[in-house]
């Protein structure tokens, strides 16, 4: 992509032809909004707002293009980008990265060609199939985050630090309340050795989850904690 100094200069910029009826239509049932940045197209800045719980949300993006830097003597070439090459774009550059992500689970994102709204994008049989599959999709990927969450919290000693917002925002999804990761008093707990086996511990407990050795028995006695003999 041409560098921002392109824009600067007094270069001439050969336009590309652009079909104002390319649309695409991203739908999200993703409960958070989406912004999606891509610096080598413009425009190139997109945002899907939230959804409410069993609803969605829907952007439609148009064209967007991309200037090719040619040699001194010739124009900068403006190399159009289509709406559904957009629409992948904004999905795959978003969801890269993202914790938990494999092939049957992910986000509840998807488009469709064409420039819909809520009402009219209802009626494509293709949407309601879309939809039953991303559904699923999405509630697989809460289920591994609620997974991924539990494991944070033992390999951490009960560490709220160690759990991610999206594995609460999971939980919160799927109405799960019990876990103690959820805890909203929780304090972050100071880590210390255990002076038994060195492995790190919770300073909040007289046991060693490691070792099982006692190594504060004062707060053990006061807890009314029994060893098996």
């Amino acid at each position: 992509m041409a560098s921002d100094s392109v824009f600067n200069r007094n270069i001439k910029i050969q336009r590309a032809p652009v079909n104002p009826l390319d649309k695409a239509t991203i739908i999200s049932i993703y409960p958070e909004e989406v912004v999606s940045i891509n610096h080598t197209i413009f425009p190139g800045k997109f945002i899907i707002p939230g959804a409410a719980d069993g609803d969605f949300n829907i952007l439609v993006v148009g064209t967007s293009y991309w200037v090719k830097e040619m040699p001194e003597d010739q124009p900068y070439l403006e190399m159009v980008v289509p709406a559904t090459e957009v629409a992948r774009s904004i999905i795959e550059d978003w969801s890269n990265g993202i914790l938990a992500i494999g092939e049957n689970r992910a986000p509840g994102l998807f488009y469709l060609p064409g420039d819909f709204n809520k009402t009219t994008i209802q009626l494509l049989p293709e949407f309601k199939v879309k939809m039953g599959t991303i559904r699923s999709r999405q509630k697989n990927w809460f289920l591994e985050l609620i997974s991924l969450a539990d494991k944070f919290w033992v390999r951490t000693n009960g560490q709220p630090a160690a759990i991610p917002d999206t594995c609460k925002m999971a939980a919160k999804m799927l109405n799960i309340e019990e876990k103690p990761w959820l805890s909203k008093n929780e304090a972050i707990a100071e880590l210390i050795r255990c002076v038994a086996c060195g492995s790190l511990r919770n300073s909040a407990y007289p046991v060693c989850p490691t070792c099982k050795a006692v190594v504060d028995v004062e707060k053990a006695k006061s807890l009314k904690i029994q060893f098996a003999q």
